[in-house]
This record gives C-alpha cells, structure tokens and sequence, in this order.
C-alpha cells in the first residue's frame, strides 16, 4: 500500500519524538489486516531474523501504550494521564489526555 511505500522511501527523516531522535534502524513496514492492535501484534510473528539476533524479544513482556482501549485488544494494567495534546502552541497550552498501559509477551 502507499503508506508501507511512503515508510520504506521517505520523504522527511523519520524520527521518535524529538528530531535529535531519528530512527537506528530501517522501518520495515508490513501490512496486516487485523481487528485490534492485539490481533496484528500476534499475526505479525515477531521481529526479523536480524532484529532478534541483537534483541531477545520474542516471549519477552513488553509494554504496550495505546490511548484508544476499545480497539487495543490488550487488557488494560494501569491508565496514565499525559499532559500532552497541544491546543494552542502559540500560548503553548496543553490538555490532559488518558494512556491505557497493558503489558503483553511478543510473539515468537
């Protein structure tokens, strides 16, 4: 699809954050169609063979940060209010907003 083409070649740097942040390794976008972010997690089946050799994910726990429970399909451990959403930036004005935090082990 265009989105997984846009990530593989883009445009504008992709960073996580904060531009003093961009990303290490490639994106590796892959398309899955899934009824919940649980759902594509598990169909997905783990990282790639290269990502494993320098990160032992697969079984592990790993937490998960979603603002949208109802199509998370993960089981909410605890909620988190983020001061974050901005507003207004010019008055720099932030609103609260709710983070559900699940843990979950990744596939293998």
């Amino acid at each position: 699809s265009g989105l997984c083409e846009a990530l593989q070649v883009p445009k504008f740097i992709p960073y996580l954050g904060r531009k003093s942040c961009p990303l290490a390794l490639p994106v590796g976008a892959t398309l899955i169609e899934a009824q919940t972010a649980a759902q594509a997690l598990y169909q997905f089946g783990g990282p790639p063979s290269w990502l494993r050799r320098i990160a032992s994910l697969p079984g592990e726990e790993v937490e998960v940060r979603t603002d949208q429970h109802s199509c998370s399909g993960f089981d909410p451990e605890r909620l988190h209010l983020r001061r974050d959403r901005c507003i207004d930036p010019v008055q720099r004005l932030f609103v609260e907003r709710e983070e559900i935090i699940a843990r979950t082990k990744m596939p293998n």
